[in-house]
């Protein structure tokens, strides 16, 4: 976890140096996501809707897009889990955390229109007890952190040379993902094979520098 933070701060420490052109703003974004398995064994239909808040930016080492490097930090909201026919509103759900660091390319269209494409690395942070969980009901404290894989493509229109406006759609999955629980006293943490797959789209308004 550490390591993930240095390498974060550091690339965002020596991107701006390099680049030509720059853009930073708010994202909203709603995600649905399907999990299919736990540590092998198929969880049937079990979907949860996520509300993404986050901030974005992205540099590029061209002076109109090209490849560059784009980050986030931002929030989530679990709105609802769906398992089989039975929809729960996850209401005692505290926020989540979610970091995210690629690599992106945009290509200009014109002065205005853009589209652009972006490949990397997730880090997501969500506590929750498990009396809240449909599938668990139980009083235990629950921290999951998860490192995935995200790719996503946009749509993005530029006005008066600095408000840039995108819109996209966001994919991924985890590749680890780790559970920490603690229940009675007593904290236990292991690491647990999750086959799962979302979709976001989303909207940003960003100012274009």
């Amino acid at each position: 976890m550490k390591k993930l933070f240095a390498i974060l701060l550091i690339v965002l420490a020596v991107t701006p140096l390099f680049a030509f052109e720059g853009q930073i703003g708010a994202t909203l974004g709603y995600q649905n996501a399907w999990l299919f398995e736990i540590e092998g064994n198929d969880t049937g239909d079990v979907q949860s809707r996520t509300l993404v808040m986050s901030v974005n930016g992205a540099n590029y080492f061209g002076s109109n897009g090209g490849f560059g490097v784009e980050y986030g930090i931002g929030m989530t909201n679990l709105l609802n889990t769906k398992v089989e026919n039975l929809t729960v509103d996850d209401e005692e759900f505290d926020p989540g955390l979610i970091l995210n660091l690629g690599v992106s390319y945009r290509y200009g269209i014109t002065d205005m229109i853009g589209i652009s494409a972006g490949l990397g690395l997730s880090a997501g942070m969500d506590w929750a007890n498990g009396q809240d969980i449909v599938y668990i009901q139980k009083d235990v404290d629950l921290f999951e952190f998860d490192l995935g894989m995200y790719g996503k493509i946009a749509a993005d229109f530029t006005f008066f040379d600095a408000l840039r406006l995108n819109v996209g759609l966001e994919m991924g999955g985890p590749i680890y993902t780790s559970i920490t629980s603690e229940y009675e006293g007593k904290s236990n943490t292991e690491s647990i094979d999750i086959s799962a797959f979302y979709l976001t789209p989303y909207v940003s308004l960003s100012y274009k520098y």
